[in-house]
């Protein structure tokens, strides 16, 4: 079986501990994902989208199980697990700001680089992601200079510099504008044989466009799993975002539009 063909989440829980109170922001979410799907997990903020990430990729503690090919990733080296996921969100380091795009995408190679430094190996994938990308026009400039939406196609080069076998996408379409959504939206399904990508966002659109499957949370809790057009309909939509939708088909895709 080939490395990443699919995840398998089983009654995951996850809490969050304070002095006064317990959140619970995941409550028994189960989930399979293959590599043939191109899985977006949806819901509000505050919904648990983030937290599901990062328990697949092994940041946070949690009950149940996460499996990567039948395997349980608790019991997975955590070089290995790095070297199989890779997981983007927004930088969280302030440090790397100060980094051109080309080196922050190069220091991302550092889990699967053969050498302790950089290599023209590392060098050549990185460009080349970043080619793929439309950024390399910005490998000098800082991550700091970088507007919002350059920012978010950088830290995916970053992500798919090491050639996981698994992506996770905390909100990439997040501060995009509409071409950007777009081309990013024809991005994730150029990639979609290429490596099992879960990603996340609560913009209903984005996720009819380019999901084939997708998992609605509300409030850590898992309310509809299936694919597009049995999942986003008005009645969950309405009921997950408490206003009125209207599903239209537009072509071959849906078209969900809040009614204001």
């Amino acid at each position: 079986m080939e490395v990443g063909s699919f995840i398998e989440v089983r009654g995951v829980r996850v809490e969050y501990r304070s002095r006064d109170e317990v959140v619970i922001a995941l409550n028994n979410v189960s989930l399979r994902v293959d590599k043939s799907d191109l899985f977006c997990v949806l819901g509000p903020n505050g919904s648990g989208k983030t937290t599901l990430l990062k328990t697949i990729a092994g940041l946070v503690k949690h009950d149940g199980v996460v499996l990567i090919d039948g395997v349980d990733a608790l019991r997975m080296p955590r070089k290995t697990i790095a070297k199989v996921i890779s997981y983007s969100s927004d930088v969280s380091v302030p440090e790397m700001l100060s980094l051109t795009v080309e080196e922050a995408v190069l220091t991302s190679r550092y889990p699967v680089s053969k050498s302790f430094l950089e290599s023209s190996e590392d060098l050549h994938k990185a460009r080349e992601v970043m080619k793929t990308l439309g950024v390399l026009n910005l490998r000098n400039r800082r991550l700091s200079e970088l507007s919002a939406g350059e920012l978010k196609k950088a830290l995916l080069a970053m992500a798919l510099a090491k050639d996981p076998k698994v992506l996770l996408l905390d909100e990439p379409d997040a501060h995009m504008d509409i071409k950007s959504r777009v081309e990013l939206s024809k991005t994730l399904k150029a990639l979609k044989d290429k490596v099992l990508t879960i990603f996340t966002t609560h913009d209903v659109a984005f996720a009819a466009n380019t999901a084939t499957k997708v998992l609605v949370l509300s409030n850590g809790v898992g309310v509809a799993l299936g694919n597009v057009k049995e999942v986003l309909t008005e009645n969950v939509l309405s009921k997950i975002y408490g206003v009125r939708f209207k599903v239209l088909n537009a072509e071959e895709t849906l078209a969900p539009i809040p009614i204001y």
